[in-house]
């Protein structure tokens, strides 16, 4: 079977790291040896100030969790060598390092609570996302809103993937 025909494997680095961007780095590499054709990498790419509120109970974990975007440029370059990368848009910050690094990225996940989050899918909307391919995870929403979203997020940014549960 050709390499084109298999399917892509996206690797998802979630928050393994512990915010240790050396771990980032490390994951990177190690996987850069797995004999596969079609491998993605799928990092999430947030700000504790964009997501969360400070009096939100885990606040001071996502700050540990976060990096710098000159942080996020090494990781996605780096990745990029060897996998098709994904990233995780949860918030405008994510949207900010998307666009900082689109010439390398090959898709974005919007989970299912940002799906109808305005100001995310509006900055989206004005990015060029010609040849980015969009999953979106739909878990949650009833079938009956299904077109809707849909319709709403294909008018925002084009022909998209739809994710159900994990």
């Amino acid at each position: 079977m050709s390499s084109s025909r298999l399917p892509l494997v996206i690797l998802e680095v979630a928050n393994s790291h512990g915010g240790d961007f050396k771990r980032v780095l490390e994951t990177v590499h190690a996987f850069s040896k797995t004999d596969y054709p079609q491998l993605g990498m799928k990092f999430q790419v947030f700000s504790a100030d964009t997501i969360a509120l400070p009096d939100f109970s885990h606040y001071s974990l996502y700050e540990t969790l976060e990096f710098s975007a000159a942080q996020w440029a090494e990781a996605i370059a780096q990745a990029a060598k060897h996998y098709s990368v994904f990233l995780d848009i949860f918030d405008i910050y994510a949207v900010d390092i998307l666009e900082q690094n689109l010439s390398v990225i090959h898709g974005i996940k919007l989970q299912a609570s940002v799906i109808e989050n305005a100001e995310v899918l509006e900055s989206l909307a004005a990015l060029d996302l010609q040849g980015i391919e969009v999953i979106c995870n739909i878990s949650g929403h009833g079938a009956d809103t299904l077109p809707r979203i849909v319709r709403t997020l294909e008018a925002a940014l084009g022909p998209i993937s739809l994710q159900v549960g994990f």
